[in-house]
């Protein structure tokens, strides 16, 4: 698969946001933790911040782990630790946040098909998918 220019991998719709706050450095072993722990960590850290920020919600670090959390007990409740699949189908909304953080913390793999549309309103919106996710790759059809 060729490599994307800068210019091909910026999203066409972006505009552009400046930070008030300096960036972090994060140490090798920062880098190195699994998205779980390093979710813990920012929560113990920024309990009170805003983590998601949505047009409906704004949750805090710390609400976003209790959604999280219940994801994840309602997930070890269904599948256990079972290799058994989960799917969650949910709006991109701060649900589909704590849905994604909850079964990876119950030790589920995420993987993602993202489509544009509602699926449960047109099921051919399955048919133009924008890209998925497998083991953490992010694969684009050529062109999109």
């Amino acid at each position: 698969m060729p490599l994307r220019s800068a210019e091909e991998r910026a999203p066409k719709h972006a505009r552009s946001v400046v930070s008030q706050e300096r960036l972090v450095d994060f140490s090798t072993d920062d880098v190195e933790q699994s998205i779980v722990a390093r979710f813990h960590a920012q929560v113990r850290r920024f309990s009170d911040r805003v983590a998601v920020k949505t047009r409906k919600h704004e949750w805090s670090y710390q609400r976003l782990a209790l959604e999280a959390e219940a994801v994840a007990a309602r997930v070890r409740g269904r599948a256990g630790n079972t290799r058994g699949r989960v799917g969650v189908l949910l709006d991109a909304d701060a649900h589909l946040f704590a849905a994604i953080l909850g079964t990876l913390e119950a030790g589920k793999l995420a993987d993602l098909i993202a489509v544009a549309g509602d699926p449960l309103a047109d099921i051919s919106e399955l048919e133009r998918v924008t890209f998925v996710m497998k083991a953490g790759v992010v694969y684009k059809q050529a062109g999109r």
